[in-house]
């Protein structure tokens, strides 16, 4: 598959000591993928095979795997934060592991830019980063909602069993239930097969809400780093700083 020679490429950039190269090549593709979201070329990937959620998870492999070689310039922390933005501002296509690797990512060049960089951001870097924590906040909303819903379907069809056990019939975990003359002993249970449930139980959903509690909470601690960072480069009388991004906006001074 077309993927596969492509993550083979990337790789064997990296295994070349190439670790900038394979982060551009990385970032080229995740901007012709977010492209053609929505399009008949993206239609037409999904339709060969490629799982574009685990695609991307792929691609943030690659960040990770360099992340350790990369230096304190502005100038390669602008490169990778705007790689990382734009992986993952598709929040759609993002898995927890990508939402948990992604912020981990930016964290780390925050707190590089704020250790190794004295706190100098090249131009964007600052847009890119908010823009990722941004998206990654949608995502993991996204996630936690779900989760609440799959919970919240769950307890409503327990409720239908029980009536339905008053009717000697049985509840299967489908889509929308409906239950008609429970009182008469021959009630019948209505399922339009529409389920979308991707996990098993309660205990699976609490897991992801967790989650998606610690990662909103780690988020939170990135902006206030990212915060000081921004506010370490304006003197006393000079004009705030402002930097904006699709779902967050951050003005320093």
């Amino acid at each position: 598959a077309a993927s596969t020679r492509l993550s083979g490429d990337i790789q064997r950039s990296i295994d070349e000591g190439n670790g900038d190269g394979s982060t551009q090549v990385v970032g080229s593709v995740a901007t012709t993928m977010n492209t053609q979201t929505g399009t008949e070329a993206g239609r037409r990937l999904s339709e060969t095979g490629v799982d574009k959620t685990a695609f991307r998870e792929n691609l943030l492999d690659f960040v990770v795997g360099t992340s350790g070689t990369t230096s304190a310039d502005p100038l390669a922390t602008q490169q990778r934060s705007g790689v990382i933005s734009t992986l993952v501002s598709n929040p759609n296509e993002l898995s927890t592991g990508s939402m948990d690797k992604s912020s981990s990512l930016v964290d780390g060049l925050i707190e590089t830019t704020a250790s190794g960089a004295g706190g100098t951001l090249a131009a964007g870097s600052g847009e890119s980063m908010l823009g990722a924590m941004g998206s990654i906040l949608r995502g993991t909303n996204q996630a936690a909602t779900a989760a609440r819903m799959r919970k919240r379907e769950r307890r409503r069809v327990r409720r239908l069993s029980e009536l339905a056990d008053h009717a000697n019939v049985s509840v299967t975990s489908c889509g929308n239930l409906t239950i008609n003359n429970v009182t008469d002993g021959n009630s019948t249970l209505a399922c339009d097969g529409n389920a979308t449930w991707t996990t098993d139980s309660d205990a699976e959903d609490d897991r992801l809400i967790q989650e998606a509690v610690d990662r909103s909470n780690a988020l939170r601690n990135s902006t206030g780093k990212l915060t000081g960072v921004l506010g370490s480069s304006v003197s006393n009388g000079e004009a705030p700083v402002s930097i904006l991004s699709p779902d967050l906006s951050m003005r320093v001074g």
